[in-house]
């Protein structure tokens, strides 16, 4: 690959929040696995025994959070229990959170994920680990260039591994942020 290999470009995400401008590449999260991921305090990203912990404290204390969504400039409050903005079509620990997504199509992938309750947040989380979860109400997809997000407090942000506050918090594509070598199309 190393030699036979070509770069391919690869957009970013521009994250700019209160206390921090980025450019994360994975994903944004708000909701339950941001309120997971703020209480994650392993040395590394593979210590599974506290990302174990982390998510059993986030679902002990779940509860869905209210926020202000804004894609493309149009602006909505919103009651959700999880929501993605990725640029691939996995996030995290290989959750296929957005099938679709091209990591090189200047467009970004808003997912949001219904859930009032610790009992429909688990079936959520078990579709969303089978990648069932687009296929039923509940859940909405679109792709957008601009995102604005809000919470007041009531759920950390995250970008990529990245803790960021409650908001607000502007996001973009970023163009052919980087370049990755992979095979030949």
């Amino acid at each position: 690959l190393a030699v036979q290999g070509i770069p391919h470009p690869i957009d970013g995400i521009s994250v700019e929040a209160p206390e921090l401008e980025m450019t994360a590449l994975e994903g944004v999260s708000v909701g339950f696995h941001a309120q997971a991921r703020s209480r994650y305090h392993g040395v590394n990203s593979a210590d599974t025994t506290a990302g174990v912990a982390a998510a059993l404290s986030a679902f002990a204390h779940f509860e869905p959070v209210s926020i202000a969504l804004a894609v493309d400039g149009y602006c909505e409050l919103r009651r959700l229990a999880q929501l993605f903005v990725v640029n691939f079509p996995f996030f995290g620990p290989r959750l296929p959170v957005a099938p679709g997504a091209d990591p090189g199509d200047g467009v970004l992938e808003v997912v949001e994920l219904d859930g009032d309750r610790r009992a429909s947040l688990a079936v959520e989380l078990a579709r969303l680990k089978r990648g069932t979860h687009l296929r039923r109400g509940g859940v909405r997809i679109q792709s957008a260039r601009q995102i604005r997000i809000a919470t007041r407090g009531r759920s950390p942000i995250v970008a990529d591994t990245t803790v960021l506050s409650s908001g607000p918090v502007e996001l973009a594509v970023r163009p052919r942020a980087i370049h990755v070598v992979g095979p030949a199309r």
